[in-house]
């Protein structure tokens, strides 16, 4: 009997076969991480909605009376609160985008089974990197789209060089932008390939994205493995 070839490293069918190998240690955090971080997302979202839109009181002629009313925030504060949530939004993907790689990690190392909340995970130094890039990201989607599509392009990798290497956030940008420009044409192959998957998780009803998210970040996970073999170059 023939042994079916095993996929490329860093394709989507090996990060597919790394899932199904070890669902109980990927998929779980996944489920936990992204429920979290949608409750979390939605808090966030509330609460800027009440402390920076707020609402304005505007006057309405009624019978010959001015009456108050409420009718919502100024053009400047509504522009504002998009603003923060926006980075409150890209700030969350990041932190469960960085318990998912640490999942992710240990399988693709072969490490006894472990939690993405506290297996070797810098929260501190992640927590910094995932405001760095959030930051970089809100400003880059407040001008143009291009501009955020780019640096999230070449920004991938950052915070697996945080977690693996204690990198600062503007270090890990730097190794990021460096590893992806390495290999621009597969980078580029991959990043499509993983757009279209990610459309179909979220084509059906969302709950695809459970298991595509994770397929990708484990194939991503192995790319990284993969380029920083020589680490001296990082």
């Amino acid at each position: 009997m023939t042994q079916t070839e095993a996929p490329p490293a860093g394709s989507l069918r090996a990060g597919w076969r790394a899932l199904v190998g070890s669902p109980d240690r990927v998929l779980v955090p996944t489920l936990v991480l992204g429920t979290v971080g949608i409750a979390v997302h939605v808090v966030l979202q509330h609460l800027i909605g009440i402390a920076v839109a707020g609402s304005r009181d505007c006057g309405r002629q009624y019978l010959g009376e001015t009456l108050r009313i409420p009718c919502g925030p100024s053009d400047q504060r509504a522009q504002l609160a998009l603003v923060v949530a926006i980075f409150a939004l890209v700030l969350v993907g990041h932190l469960v985008v960085a318990g998912i790689y640490r999942a992710g990690l240990d399988v693709v190392d072969g490490n006894e089974p472990g939690s993405a909340f506290n297996r070797s995970l810098p929260w501190p130094r992640v927590l910094g990197a995932s405001a760095v890039l959030a930051t970089l990201l809100t400003v880059s989607t407040v001008f143009l789209v291009l501009p955020v599509l780019v640096l999230g392009f070449f920004a991938r990798y950052a915070l697996l060089f945080v977690i693996e290497q204690g990198q600062s956030p503007f270090a890990a940008l730097a190794s990021s932008c460096k590893l992806v420009a390495a290999d621009l044409v597969g980078e580029l192959g991959f990043v499509l390939r993983a757009a279209a998957a990610l459309l179909l998780g979220a084509l059906l009803l969302g709950v695809g994205l459970y298991v595509v998210v994770p397929v990708v970040l484990l194939a991503q996970v192995q790319r990284f493995r993969v380029a920083t073999a020589d680490s001296w170059l990082y």
